[in-house]
């Protein structure tokens, strides 16, 4: 009997170590069979709505502080502009 209890303990000592040894590559692995399934490779559809990346901005129709503005030039700073719109407000 104390030899199969110590059997199982150095079987134990053994696996805990291999175990802390590759312990990066066993948490890649297990990463990535969790994740398998969770993301798509790339946007697969023809509906590419808003402004490309890098192209001009079109033309605005806007009231700021009086102004009519249908540039949006006239907000750009000195590191540029960012100009977040959400059309799709119910107020």
């Amino acid at each position: 009997m104390k030899r199969i209890l110590l059997g199982f303990g150095i079987v134990a000592v053994i696996a805990a170590v291999a175990i802390y040894a590759y312990r990066e590559p066993l948490m890649e692995a297990v990463a990535a069979q969790l994740t398998k399934d969770m993301f798509v490779a790339g946007d697969s559809d023809a509906f590419d709505p808003g402004v490309p990346i890098d192209a001009a901005f079109p033309k605005i129709h806007a009231t700021y502080a009086g102004a009519e503005l249908r540039d949006i030039d006239a907000f750009a700073g000195s590191r540029g502009t960012v100009f977040i719109a959400n059309r799709s407000v119910v107020w």
